[in-house]
């Protein structure tokens, strides 16, 4: 609140400050106020229309307002600045929240390129690639993560959504399985195993244990004893 106060002061004193315009759009969305936070950042965008820093913020708060014109947004950003890497992160991003899935592998591809070794984008390379329908493409990738003993959690999780996918109930079960091995109390492999089949007595007995844990939100509750996910 009081740096709000100070930005606000700043920006009456010298309406030509563009970096607290852009200081002070940011904090408000960040504060639950994404409209007033994108006309300050606008503002600074005005003032400095080739500074990549406002450009990319005021994509970021507007993808949480209007998607389809933050993506382009970062498209124009990234077509003055091929390789700033938080704009090809977030076009990546929220072209995968809109279902553009061959933008995400695009800029995956470019983001990859020059960080081979990163889990992260390779786990939302999967990802869009099985909502695109290539299931087989995402299984090598979720594969070749596992080989290397990376993000085995996710991996697994992304091979569960393809045999589900598939209807092959067994290899399903074998990827919750291997989830549970590593983290007993994770929520989605014991959804997904008692979607599939009655809960053995080790699986009822956690499940009931984490459906009394106060500290889990109501929303985040596995399913009941019974199989049926609760509050899913």
């Amino acid at each position: 609140g009081a740096a709000q106060h100070c930005l606000e002061r700043s920006v009456a004193a010298d309406p030509t400050l563009a970096a607290a315009h852009m200081n002070l759009g940011v904090l408000l969305a960040e504060r639950g106020h994404p409209e007033a936070g994108l006309a300050a950042l606008e503002a600074a965008h005005a003032l400095k229309p080739d500074d990549p820093d406002i450009a990319l913020n005021l994509a970021v708060v507007d993808i949480n307002i209007e998607p389809p014109r933050a993506i382009a947004r970062l498209r124009r950003l990234l077509a003055r600045h091929p390789d700033h890497r938080l704009a090809l992160v977030n076009l990546a991003q929220a072209s995968y929240r809109s279902g553009l899935y061959d933008e995400t592998l695009a800029c995956l591809d470019r983001l990859l390129a020059k960080e081979p070794g990163n889990p992260t984008w390779r786990l939302l390379q999967a990802g869009a690639l099985v909502n695109d329908g290539r299931l087989e493409p995402a299984r090598a990738i979720y594969q070749s993560i596992l080989a290397r003993g990376q993000a085995s959690r996710q991996a697994l999780t992304g091979l569960a959504q393809i045999h589900r996918f598939e209807g092959d109930s067994a290899g399903e079960a074998e990827c919750w399985r291997r989830i549970l091995a590593l983290d007993p109390g994770h929520v989605q492999a014991l959804v997904g195993l008692a979607r599939l089949s009655p809960p053995s007595a080790e699986e009822r007995g956690r499940i009931e244990r984490l459906a009394m844990s106060p500290d889990r939100p109501p929303g985040r509750r596995p399913p009941d004893a019974r199989g049926q996910p609760a509050d899913l």
